[in-house]
C-alpha cells in the first residue's frame, strides 16, 4: 500500500476531510469550511487540467468535509455543536464500514488506482488484507466517536476541543503512516499466519 510518490499524494487524495477535521477540532468551524472549499475547488481544477482523474478516496473525503462543513453552518445550537465531532467520526466509520463491502473495498480501490493497474482477483489473501485494513479504518473511527462522545459528556466544551486537536490530529496521522507501510504490515501478518491463501 505504499503509493507512488511518497505520502504527499496521498495527504492531496484525503486533503479535505484532513483539513476539515483538524481545523473543526481546534473550534474554527468557519475557517474550515472555508479552506475545505478552497482546498477542494483548488485541487479539483488541478486534477481536471492535469487529466488526473478523481480517485474514489478524494471523492469520498472531500464530498464528506463539504457535507460535514453544511451540517455545520446549519446547526449552530450548542447542544449539536458539542456532539459534531461525534457524529463527523460515527459518518466516517460508518462510510469505511460500507466500503469495505461489495466486490472491492476502499482500501483496494485506492491501491489500484495509484498503481494504475488492478490486483488480480487470485490473491485472495491480500485482498482479505485490504478489507481488513478498510474495516480497521472504520474502528478507529469508531474509537475516536467514543472517546470524543466521553469528552462530551464529562469535559468542558473548552478542554474536549483541546484534547480533541491534540488526539485527533496526533491519531489521523500516525494511521496515515501506519497506510504508507501497509506493504510492511502485510508482510508481518503474513508471517504472523494471517492472510496467506492466494497471497
Amino acid at each position: 500500500m505504499r503509493a507512488r510518490g511518497g505520502i504527499v499524494p496521498l495527504l492531496m487524495e484525503a486533503g479535505g476531510i484532513i483539513i476539515f477535521a483538524v481545523l473543526a477540532s481546534m473550534g474554527w468551524t468557519r475557517l474550515a469550511i472555508a479552506a475545505t472549499v478552497a482546498f477542494v475547488v483548488f485541487d479539483a481544477m488541478r486534477r481536471v487540467r492535469g487529466h488526473l482523474g478523481m480517485p474514489r478516496l478524494w471523492v469520498l473525503s472531500n464530498g464528506l468535509a463539504l457535507v460535514l462543513g453544511v451540517v455545520d453552518l446549519t446547526c449552530a445550537t450548542p447542544f449539536l455543536f458539542r456532539y459534531e465531532a461525534v457524529f463527523t467520526n460515527l459518518v466516517l466509520a460508518a462510510a469505511f464500514a460500507m466500503g469495505a463491502c461489495g466486490q472491492k473495498s476502499i482500501v483496494q480501490t485506492i491501491v489500484e488506482e495509484r498503481q494504475g493497474m488492478p490486483i488480480s482477483s487470485d490473491r485472495i489473501g491480500l485482498l482479505a488484507f485490504f478489507r481488513a485494513f478498510t474495516l480497521f479504518w472504520s474502528g478507529y473511527f469508531m474509537l475516536k466517536a467514543a472517546a470524543y462522545l466521553w469528552m462530551a459528556v464529562y469535559l468542558t466544551p473548552e478542554r474536549a476541543l483541546v484534547i480533541r486537536g491534540t488526539l485527533g490530529t496526533g491519531s489521523l496521522v500516525a494511521m496515515i503512516l501506519l497506510g504508507q507501510r501497509g506493504a510492511d504490515v502485510f508482510r508481518l501478518c503474513r508471517r504472523m499466519g494471517f492472510f496467506r491463501q492466494g497471497a
